[in-house]
């Protein structure tokens, strides 16, 4: 009786069927009868482009990296016995690098299998006013995206800052963390028209335009009656400049009033993006440091 009962069980685990429930093909009939959501399916290698921007430790010897990938976004990945030693993917997976990455997916999450660094900004790491940049683009990355919203206009945009931050031609100005900060509000869908005004959607004309903080966008002055608004041709020609090309020229020379201009213009749509979201975007504020 006991050789019967197996062969029969045997036999429906292999035709797919258990207490009538048809298995889907090639699934694991058993996992398909535990299973009551729909299965996502993942490939089970895949490679990625990513930005590596935090790291946690977890347990005794793992980590959680935190990336930003340019094929699937933001991720968190788990790097088991990345604190072990020796390790040979430690130092391919340290903040503020480039790595290309072998990520295996499982139901309790995916992990990296294997990394290798691409761009690791050497000079970078050494100037203690570029790494603080580099250190806000990337706060800005982990505070303002979602996990698995892919944008390679982003990712490129944000590559392009950490090659200028890594270049002794292009000074560390405050302009690349404005730029970063553009890219990130035309990836949520939040940057206002820089062309047109919102409400009668006439073009903007020199001069004879203004933000509107309530509402995050440009109104004509025919459209906002009243005292005469700030000027901010100048700021919004630095916005479609930046948005165009996230690293500013080095031979244009752009005076800090206008610098100022565009970092007041930002601080508004982010403040206002703020309060929507519930999240902290702009940057704390700092003492001065100098570079010696």
């Amino acid at each position: 009786a006991g050789v019967a009962w197996d062969s029969s069980l045997r036999r429906r685990k292999r035709s797919g069927r258990k207490l009538g429930v048809e298995a889907a093909p090639g699934l694991n009939p058993t996992f398909r009868e535990r299973t009551e959501y729909p299965i996502r399916v993942v490939p089970r290698l895949r490679r990625l482009r990513a930005l590596i921007l935090h790291r946690t430790p977890t347990r005794e010897k793992d980590r959680v990296v935190e990336v930003f990938s340019r094929e699937e976004g933001r991720l968190k990945l788990l790097a088991a016995g990345i604190r072990r030693f020796p390790s040979r993917r430690a130092g391919h997976l340290e903040p503020l690098m480039e790595s290309a990455l072998v990520v295996s997916s499982s139901p309790r999450g995916d992990s990296i299998r294997d990394a290798r660094v691409l761009r690791a900004f050497p000079r970078m790491r050494d100037d203690l006013v570029r790494l603080r940049s580099a250190f806000d683009i990337a706060r800005l990355l982990r505070e303002g995206t979602g996990q698995h919203l892919s944008d390679p206009r982003l990712y490129e945009a944000i590559l392009a800052l950490f090659v200028a931050l890594d270049s002794p031609r292009i000074p560390p100005t405050s302009l690349l963390t404005r730029s970063a900060e553009l890219h990130l509000l035309r990836h949520l869908g939040s940057l206002p028209d820089l062309s047109r005004c919102a409400r009668c959607r006439r073009p903007l004309k020199a001069h004879q335009f203004t933000v509107h903080v309530s509402d995050s966008v440009f109104l004509c002055t025919r459209c906002v009656p009243g005292s005469a608004p700030p000027d901010l041709t100048n700021a919004v020609k630095l916005m479609r400049m930046l948005l165009a090309r996230s690293v500013p020229p080095v031979r244009v020379a752009i005076p800090e009033s206008i610098s100022e201009e565009l970092t007041r213009a930002v601080q508004e749509l982010l403040r206002s993006l703020e309060a929507q979201m519930g999240i902290r975007l702009r940057a704390p504020k700092r003492r001065a440091v100098t570079d010696p």
